[in-house]
């Protein structure tokens, strides 16, 4: 997938810190502070898009994207720098709480060499040169929202250049029509491309335990996993909390052990429990939560 649009350039803007003539913001997210708006494009027209919810590659000439969706809608595309001074995870932070405050869903969410190579994103992806940056040094978010009744997809991409200049890219789609999402839809495809993979809408509560409407959920997924038969699956239950962490990574313990016996139980498949507690944070995650490892299909990066 390419995208070459023609875009509003740097030099059209009064001074360095000031908005590109015309530009504004999309509605979903704010900006982070003091940022100014170097590219913006608004598109008034619909058309199909491919909203990409996973890593990329590029095989030849050709981008190549674990999973995105393809909707028809209306797009805006808008570009800020951010000012010196600050850490490419300060800017990250900013936008995972408006996310985590007022998204419907999280949608796909990556940092580093996880995300692909960011020359891709840049090049291929956005078509956007002031974006190419180390792999260490970019993160993508992807979430959807709904204000005032209509339905938007949001993409955000920031990057740490080598000269430290921090952007970050925001896509908006709003969709024609209404998208319902199911976070464990080819949930054993997936798990057997990438190795893992975490459950939605199946999150322990602090006792890292569930209620009857998430086991049910849980029995349907399983029911899913029968292609993976002698194979070996491990549960990893994630909890946090200002508990002792002993306490949490006995209850993280217990609750991957359920899931491991009902799954087991209906889908025939080995699963080999594994509670870590509070001990296995990244940046992207820090919340409860169930995960599926397939070890034999990991993928290093």
């Amino acid at each position: 997938m390419k995208w070459w649009p023609t875009l509003i350039v740097l030099g059209l803007s009064a001074s360095a810190n000031e908005d590109l003539l015309g530009s504004f913001d999309i509605t979903e997210v704010d900006r982070f502070p003091r940022s100014w708006i170097v590219e913006f494009q608004d598109r008034e027209d619909s058309r199909p898009h491919e909203f990409i919810v996973g890593p990329i590659d590029k095989m030849g000439q050709e981008v190549r994207f674990e999973e995105s969706i393809r909707i028809d809608g209306e797009k805006i595309r808008v570009t800020y720098q951010v000012p010196s001074g600050f850490k490419l995870v300060e800017v990250l932070q900013h936008y995972e709480k408006q996310i985590s405050r007022t998204a419907d869903k999280l949608l796909f969410q990556c940092g580093g060499p996880a995300c692909g190579r960011a020359s891709i994103w840049a090049n291929d992806v956005f078509g956007i040169r002031l974006l190419a940056a180390p792999n260490r040094n970019q993160h993508y978010l992807a979430a959807t929202f709904t204000i005032g009744g209509n339905q938007s997809l949001v993409a955000i991409y920031l990057v740490e250049r080598g000269n430290k200049r921090i952007y970050v890219h925001t896509e908006k789609v709003v969709t024609k029509t209404r998208l319902e999402f199911d976070g464990n839809r080819d949930f054993a495809e997936r798990l057997s491309r990438r190795g893992f993979l975490q459950i939605d809408g199946i999150v322990p509560n602090p006792q890292g335990v569930f209620d009857e409407n998430q086991l049910k959920k849980l029995d349907m997924l399983a029911g899913s996993l029968t292609s993976f038969v002698g194979q070996q699956i491990y549960v990893v239950c994630h909890l946090y909390g200002s508990l002792n962490v002993d306490v949490l990574l006995e209850r993280s313990k217990a609750c991957a052990e359920i899931v491991a016996e009902r799954i087991a139980k209906i889908s025939g498949v080995t699963m080999l429990p594994f509670g870590v507690g509070p001990m296995a944070p990244t940046q992207q995650a820090m919340y409860a939560r169930l995960e599926l490892v397939l070890p034999s299909r990991l993928r290093s990066e």
